[in-house]
């Protein structure tokens, strides 16, 4: 239907066409609800004729709406009315960059800004596994106060093509190519793409060469008068050289544009630091232009007319001190200087999660956590490099992880819940060595009869420990300050020097100090969370893994002798974590690379309190997960990770009209808990709790203490916060009131998290298993049941209703009904898969209903990189 000037789309009214093309019409519109400007963009009625058609265009504009980046337009909604399918996205006041190239091309400093935004857009889309395809400066906006935004993604595929088969629809997703079919804005395809083979993310930095060539000279790297000769010139020609550039940026494009997409760039992360690494130059002075690029024939007067001007402030930007958190962020990162491409294979295939490795003395064998391939509990196992098959050393029900192999071959230390074994490389009987923190790794003294390990003490302050292997006098190595715990402890080859994080929640800060004593050096601070490390052979350089904001999961090396900042170790992508390093004669490093998607699920109950077929409610790319219902069923709150950060989002009750409410920047927070008037949330941030309006606006801060808090919630009269915390030594639940004032511990013999009953009489909690109460007024402890897991369970006006399941790999998650009338409990039904441990489960007040967040993708393989120094 033909729109115009006050027409009405649901809740959004038309305001002004704004652009139309053969793809459809783009209108200004005005969202009533929200008071904000919005553009709607309507696709013409023939590319959606068929129904497969329109659900491939929904569920790709579905997985745009997660990629929530400061360089991508957001996507706000995607709806149906009267036969008119709508995307309701940002609306951006700026023009296409097409728009604002001049003929001669943009000033270096801009061409520059624009394209380290265009970059940091695209390898925010590639992380979520999307591929752009149609990369042109019409779909990039410049915005009139600065900021650039990448446009439709998740819909050029289906808007920019006709007659397209299904494999078409989706085939960055399948192997097969096919032949003849040639899709995209011609002058800007990659070579594969004009060919019409099978496209992944390296045809996007095809595209984006093409951009920033056009950006710099203001005409296309291969513009013909024809299609086909267009299409020639980018099977076969190179772009003329652009000789007033420095010779780091052409680089940058010449590599880029390389026909032998194995030759290119290979990730967006690299371009996007070469890019930077161009900026930082031209932008401090370093680096002034023109500088002369003579490629091809040019007379020798032509040469020295040109020259190369150096700035005075090349001199003075070695001098310049960095800030101690700029490394981190990518944009201001260093990629390692001097280093070869290096070959990244995988090392394990297997179904489930391969985890934690340890390289045999010899660098010839890998120990590493596995939870098989029915994703059971995790186990240790020990395999060749080179040879397929893997053999298993423990079979526990409990989990083993962490395996260090002994330096002199002999043994294999894990962890198993709380505790320390060791066991015979070869197999064999297994020795307990000492209690120990189960979520930190262990590591052994060269000398092969130590062990360092983090003592276990039901608190936050948690020392390094020396520990004899076969029994003795424990020594303290480290001193961390209330309320700070030290973990994944690491001792270099030469036993000189111990590594190790110390850290509350997600402030991580990397240590080194000497093993026989001495000052701590602070290597690393940051908003981080940093997991096993991994010592260079030759004792000054570490290996370590990194959780940010930007670019979560990422491996960085540092050397541990001078104050350099860290650079990104190569060629390892994203989602790698636990690094380890042979000390064998080939230099080798292994690490784990992670995937994972954890979405929130709501299941149904009958009126006979049978479990009814699961749905997807809430989902993307990245993890959903600690859902709740607010007290008046209108909404449900939790936590996305689908801006690379753990941020707070409230969503309608049937999954709709999702929206951001916090943007800290944060990658650890959470759960989110409803007040009972529905129109506060608390959530835990850092070490504390926090408060936010369902309106928006900022987060407050509800508790001050220096101690670990976690999973609040708030009381039935609205004048308590609950929360789990460690000031007492062990994890006990506390309270304080809402306004402010002193907290009052709550339970005396552990606790996780907890609520009170919808009478507010009664406090239930729990544990890492099984439901406890206490009368709110105070009195005797009771166990209600010592079924249920950690967070997996609600208090509802009948019952309690919680998850468990036995120890076997396959066994299912089976939910749980605890009547408070007869004392029973009765089983609901079964889940699809189990839910992670947490505050992952939320019962409707109505009882017809629940949500869980449950994990569809959980998938982590050991990585090789051979020739790594």
């Amino acid at each position: 239907m033909p729109l115009s000037a006050g027409d009405k789309l649901g809740p959004y009214e038309i305001l002004a066409l704004i652009g139309s093309g053969g793809m459809g019409e783009v209108f200004k519109a005005r969202d009533t609800r929200l008071h904000r400007p919005v553009a709607i963009k309507i696709l013409r009625s023939e590319h959606l004729s068929k129904e497969i058609s329109r659900q491939r265009f929904i569920q790709e504009a579905r997985a745009a709406s997660a990629l929530n980046h400061p360089n991508i337009v957001t996507v706000y909604d995607i709806d149906q009315q009267d036969g008119v399918d709508f995307m309701v996205m940002e609306y951006v006041a700026g023009r296409t960059l097409d728009a604002r190239i001049p003929r001669q091309g943009m000033r270096l400093n801009e061409a520059l800004r624009v394209a380290v935004q265009i970059a940091e857009g695209l390898l925010r889309a590639h992380t979520a596994g999307i591929v752009h395809r149609d990369l042109k400066p019409s779909n990039i906006m410049v915005g009139d106060d600065g900021p650039v935004k990448i446009l439709d993604f998740g819909i050029a595929k289906l808007t920019e093509r006709t007659d397209i088969s299904e494999h078409e629809e989706t085939r960055t997703e399948h192997s097969e190519t096919d032949e003849g079919r040639i899709f995209g804005t011609v002058a800007y395809m990659s070579p594969e793409q004009a060919e019409g083979n099978r496209l992944d993310i390296r045809t996007d930095i095809f595209s984006f060469g093409v951009v920033l060539y056009e950006m710099l000279t203001g005409h296309k790297a291969f513009g013909n008068s024809t299609r086909v000769a267009t299409l020639a010139s980018i099977l076969r020609e190179e772009p003329k050289p652009i000789d007033h550039i420095p010779a780091d940026l052409d680089k940058v494009i010449r590599r880029c544009l390389r026909k032998d997409r194995t030759r290119r760039f290979q990730h967006m992360d690299d371009v996007l630091v070469a890019l930077q690494e161009v900026k930082d130059d031209v932008d401090s002075g370093a680096t002034t232009v023109p500088i002369a690029k003579l490629l091809g024939s040019r007379s020798s007067a032509g040469r020295q007319a040109a020259g190369v001007k150096i700035a005075l402030g090349a001199a003075l930007l070695g001098a310049a001190s960095l800030g101690v958190f700029g490394w981190l962020r990518l944009g201001s990162s260093r990629k390692e200087a001097g280093r070869p491409g290096l070959k990244v294979v995988p090392l394990t295939s297997y179904a489930g999660e391969e985890r934690s490795s340890s390289f045999s003395p010899d660098g010839n064998q890998v120990a590493f956590s596995w939870n098989g391939e029915k994703r059971g509990n995790f186990d240790i196992y020990v395999k060749m490099v080179g040879v397929p098959n893997a053999l298993r050393l423990t079979t526990d029900k409990e989990d083993d992880r962490w395996p260090a192999w002994s330096p002199d071959g002999r043994q294999i230390a894990f962890v198993r819940n709380n505790a320390v074994y060791t066991i015979p490389a070869i197999g064999g009987t297994e020795h307990k060595v000492s209690d120990a923190d189960g979520f930190s790794s262990v590591a052994w003294h060269p000398d092969s009869r130590h062990l360092v390990l983090v003592k276990q003490t039901n608190g936050q302050h948690e020392p390094l420990l020396l520990v004899p292997a076969d029994g003795g006098e424990p020594k303290v190595l480290t001193s961390p300050p209330e309320p700070l715990s030290d973990q994944f402890p690491a001792v270099s080859p030469d036993g000189r020097w111990l590594a190790f994080v110390r850290s509350p929640g997600v402030l991580a800060s990397l240590i080194v100090k000497p093993m026989a004593g001495g000052p701590e050096k602070l290597l690393v601070r940051g908003k981080t969370v940093t997991t096993q490390l991994a010592w260079m052979p030759d004792s000054r350089g570490l290996i370590f893994g990194v959780e940010g904001t930007r670019n979560p999961g990422t491996l960085w090396r540092i050397d541990t002798t001078s104050d350099a900042e860290p650079v990104q170790a190569g060629g390892t992508g994203s989602g790698a974590t636990d690094p380890a390093i042979s000390m064998g004669k080939t230099p080798r490093l292994v690490f784990s690379q992670h995937r994972s998607d954890a979405n929130i699920w709501r299941v149904p109950i009958d009126a006979s309190g049978k479990l009814g077929v699961p749905e997807k409610l809430i989902g993307s790319t990245f993890n959903e997960q600690d859902p709740q219902y607010s007290p008046d069923g209108r909404k449900i709150a939790y936590i996305s990770h689908s801006t690379g950060a753990a941020e707070v989002w409230v969503c309608d009750q049937d999954g709709r009209q999702c929206r951001a409410l916090t943007s800290h920047g944060m990658t650890s927070a959470g759960p989110p808990r409803w007040s009972p008037d529905s129109r506060t949330i608390v959530f835990a941030l850092q070490q504390g709790i926090y408060s936010v309006s369902v309106e928006g606006g900022a987060a407050k801060p509800l508790t001050t203490d220096p101690f670990l808090q976690r999973r609040p919630s708030v009381s039935r009269d609205g004048k308590w916060v609950y929360f789990f915390s460690e000031r007492a030594g062990r994890r006990e639940m506390w309270k304080q009131p809402m306004a402010g004032g002193a907290a009052v511990q709550v339970t005396q013999n552990g606790a996780e998290d907890g609520f009170e009953s919808p009478d507010g009489k009664t406090f239930y909690w729990g544990k890492m298993r099984g439901i406890w109460s206490v009368p709110v007024s105070g009195g005797e402890e009771t166990p209600v049941t010592p079924q249920g897991r950690d967070g997996l369970w609600a208090v509802a006006r009948s019952g309690l209703y919680f998850v468990d399941w036995d120890e076997a790999p396959d066994a299912k998650a089976t939910v749980y009904h605890y009547s408070f009338a007869t004392k029973q409990t009765r089983a609901l039904g079964t889940l699809p898969s189990r839910p992670q441990r947490g505050p992952r489960f939320s019962i409707a007040a109505d009882e017809r209903s629940f949500l869980v967040a449950l994990t569809d993708e959980a998938e982590a393989d050991l990585m090789l990189v051979e020739g790594f120094r």
